[in-house]
């Protein structure tokens, strides 16, 4: 996905959350500037995605998000009941879950440089939701560019679950932008729902016979019948 497309889609979801009364919308902190976002992966030894400058040039994490300084308890930000973290925090966190780097030379040893898990949405100080990031060898991609993001040689920025246990076997992926907009999705139909004390978090009855989303959930699973 393009800078542009993801930037347009985090926009319009912020607009969602400031409609339903989000708290962390007032607690967003300034977005960084593509030098300074480049510059603090830089003296890393780290690099950056379009999708990755895309989030924290839109706003560098939320003020009351978990971090070293709290003691990594902070309040749900624009994930629900998970924490948005700064920039500078996320990259310290990659560099400590080196989730990927192995296995994904392994798939792809001709194209690929670089790959790392840069964190988006953490709980404990622990990445729940990253952003899997790719350099790609620019040799590589004459012949077979990679599509999707054409602005440089990073590749696409991608969401990596990891479920149980962090393995590798129990990734998915999704773009970035489209993860966005399923966000946007999840607030309007209430399965993430704004509570009385403004945070985000999952509404655990959501789907459940005679609450909201039973017809979502029944839709979806007549849906899932068809597919078999």
């Amino acid at each position: 996905m393009s800078f542009q497309e993801t930037t347009q889609e985090l926009r319009e979801y912020q607009d969602v959350l400031q409609e339903y009364g989000a708290d962390v919308v007032r607690r967003l902190r300034p977005g960084l500037t593509r030098e300074d976002a480049l510059h603090a992966a830089e003296k890393r030894g780290l690099f950056l995605t379009e999708d990755a400058l895309a989030l924290w040039m839109w706003h560098d994490g939320d003020a009351s998000a978990e971090s070293s300084t709290n003691s990594w308890c902070g309040d749900a930000g624009i994930v629900a009941s998970l924490s948005f973290p700064s920039l500078g925090d996320a990259l310290d966190i990659a560099l400590k879950n080196p989730v990927l780097k192995d296995e994904s030379r392994k798939a792809d040893p001709e194209s690929v440089i670089d790959v790392y898990s840069l964190p988006v949405a953490t709980l404990w100080g622990e990445p729940h939701i990253s952003l899997h990031c790719t350099k790609q060898n620019p040799d590589a991609l004459k012949d077979a560019p990679v599509p999707g993001d054409t602005l440089t040689y990073y590749g696409d920025g991608y969401l990596t679950y990891f479920g149980d246990g962090y393995g590798v076997d129990s990734i998915h992926t999704i773009p970035f932008a489209q993860m966005v907009r399923s966000w946007t999705r999840y607030v309007q139909m209430g399965y993430w729902k704004v509570y009385p004390d403004g945070q985000l978090r999952e509404d655990q009855y959501w789907g459940l016979p005679g609450h909201s989303g039973e017809q979502e959930v029944k839709d979806l699973l007549k849906k899932l019948d068809g597919e078999e």
